[in-house]
């Protein structure tokens, strides 16, 4: 029980508190004032695997629960503004008002039997870090619509039902492990609008058969495509990237069989020479390497 004076629950205030099943919020607990100083901290609730229940004092003017999920109130209003936590034990899937702009840190995170689609508003700015990892059971498709500009490391981690993803126009940078171990994806597209792939992204996406990568693409950091077993065709690798991290394309097996064919155009030759290096993880020859390799 939260006492009814309290004002803030203090990041990871419930941290690993696996046996608690509801939660009760107080009036006395009102929203931030931007600083994080107010009303619930980030990942306040993260690891409450047997939370079943939240409901919030119905004076509250900063919060309310709907469906079943906790929501931030926009301004003292009735407009639900924030997804703050939806319970750890959620099966049946959740529908998110449209008046929702931001997906809290670690929303989700933990809700491994929450089954899709989840539906995410047109007006989405902000998705936080873990917000859907290890939602594990989460399938159908995530739409990104064009107004998120927002995305949080590991957002996506452990989605491995996940079957399709679509990216909207406003991202512009994939952050560290945001859709790593999604495996059930079959088919990825980088749209124009991402110049920049972090570490990890999207390593261990083994169900991957089609990659293709935005034009406007400028740094792929390490590992970022590592295991992508199931890769077919070609993928083309753009004239803008200027960055190849370590291993960032290593462990394409089906590369053994010339299943997929990497083309590079106008990149420059330390590239290029980068590609030969990682782009399987094989003590290849160059000669070998050329195969796969095809310049445009």
């Amino acid at each position: 029980t939260i006492l009814n004076s309290t004002y803030y629950i203090c990041d990871f205030a419930f941290l690993n508190c696996t046996k608690v099943t509801s939660v009760h919020i107080p009036a006395s607990l009102v929203g931030t004032d931007g600083n994080g100083d107010y009303g619930v901290g980030i990942g306040a609730f993260w690891g409450t695997e047997s939370l079943e229940t939240i409901t919030v004092d119905s004076k509250s003017r900063s919060y309310v629960v709907y469906d079943g999920v906790l929501y931030k109130l926009k301004n003292n209003t009735t407009t639900k503004e924030v997804l703050i936590k939806c319970p750890d034990t959620r099966t049946n899937c959740v529908y998110i008002p449209p008046t929702v702009t931001e997906i809290a840190d670690y929303a989700f995170c933990g809700c491994e039997n929450l089954v899709g689609p989840i539906n995410l508003p047109s007006n989405l700015i902000k998705i936080g870090e873990r917000a859907f990892c290890n939602c594990k059971s989460l399938d159908g498709a995530i739409n990104l619509p064009d107004t998120t500009t927002s995305l949080g490391s590991c957002a996506f981690y452990t989605c491995e039902s996940l079957e399709e993803l679509n990216i909207g126009n406003g991202i512009n940078d994939i952050p560290t492990d945001c859709f790593a171990y999604c495996t059930s994806l079959k088919k990825l597209t980088i749209p124009n609008s991402v110049t920049d792939i972090r570490e990890r992204a999207f390593f261990y996406c083994t169900g991957v058969e089609s990659l293709t990568l935005g034009n406007n693409v400028a740094s792929i950091e390490s590992w970022a495509f590592d295991y992508f077993k199931s890769l077919k065709g070609d993928l083309i690798i753009p004239d803008s990237v200027r960055k190849i991290g370590t291993a960032a394309f290593m462990n394409l097996n089906n590369i053994d069989g010339y299943d997929c064919y990497i083309k590079v155009g106008v990149i420059s030759n330390k590239l290029y020479l980068d590609l030969l290096r990682w782009v399987d993880g094989k003590n290849r020859v160059e000669e070998e390497y050329k195969l796969i390799l095809r310049k445009i």
